[in-house]
C-alpha cells in the first residue's frame, strides 16, 4: 500500500514538474478536476434533493482551468536570482 503511494507521488510529481507545458496543464487539470469532482459526487450522495444551480454549474466547469492555468505559469517562470 505505501509503496503504491510512493509510486503514484513519483508518477505526479513527474507530470506536475514536466518540462512540456502541454503535460504540465493537463495534470494539472485533472488533478484539479479530480479533487473537485470527488466531494460533488459525495455531496449529491449524502444529499439526494440537493440541485446545481448556474453559479455552482459554472464554477465547476472553470476552476479547474483557472488553477491549471494559474500553476502552469507559476511552474514556468524564470527563477529570480538573489546575487544582488
Amino acid at each position: 500500500m505505501l509503496q503504491g503511494l510512493g509510486t503514484l507521488g513519483r508518477w505526479l510529481t513527474a507530470i506536475l514538474t514536466h518540462e512540456n507545458v502541454i503535460a504540465v496543464f493537463f495534470g494539472w487539470y485533472f488533478l484539479t478536476l479530480v479533487l473537485e469532482v470527488t466531494p460533488f459526487f459525495v455531496a449529491f450522495g449524502v444529499f439526494p434533493k440537493l440541485s446545481m444551480d448556474t453559479a455552482l454549474l459554472a464554477t465547476a466547469i472553470g476552476t479547474p482551468f483557472v488553477v491549471a492555468a494559474a500553476a502552469l505559469v507559476v511552474s514556468k517562470r524564470p527563477t529570480s536570482s538573489q546575487d544582488e
